[in-house]
């Protein structure tokens, strides 16, 4: 399929590395999905006018130098301090679990290596497998669109 070409030509061919195509081929799933996020009203702004820059992303665990955001408008009005505005967003792109990507992730030495080697693979974004709201780390803000301020 399309993706298995694209993984294959991404990675210099070994064998180990023709072992990690084929099975990211059928981790990788390609999404359109409406995510939601929390954040000041001043950041809120700046992001409406100009997308995320994860530059301004101080990640806590190597996983997330991402845009964290979940997959209910609810989830983020539950978990987010009073005041904080909500944004609605459209993202489409390549999505793998977030079991498969800590898999993948094996090694990464910092946040930035993990979320380039994510991205280097074609995996936009990484969402959690448990259920009810998802929490979604985008990786590539690129995939993201229509950003708008639902709430504030």
């Amino acid at each position: 399929n399309a993706i298995h070409g694209i993984i294959h030509r991404r990675l210099a061919m070994t064998p180990q590395k023709r072992v990690a195509a084929r099975y990211l081929s059928s981790a990788i799933r390609k999404k359109r999905m409406k995510l939601y996020h929390g954040t000041t009203a001043e950041n809120a702004a700046m992001i409406v006018r100009a997308g995320f820059d994860l530059g301004l992303v101080k990640p806590v665990w190597k996983n997330d130098l991402a845009v964290s955001t979940l997959t209910t408008y609810q989830a983020v009005k539950n978990y987010m301090k009073p005041g904080t505005v909500i944004l609605e967003m459209v993202f489409s792109g390549n999505v793998i679990s977030l079991e498969e990507a800590y898999k993948l992730g094996e090694g990464a030495k910092s946040a930035k290596e993990y979320t380039n080697r994510m991205i280097s693979l074609g995996i936009d974004a990484v969402s959690s497998v448990e259920s009810g709201p998802k929490l979604v780390y985008v990786y590539d803000p690129s995939k993201l669109s229509n950003i708008r301020i639902v709430e504030g």
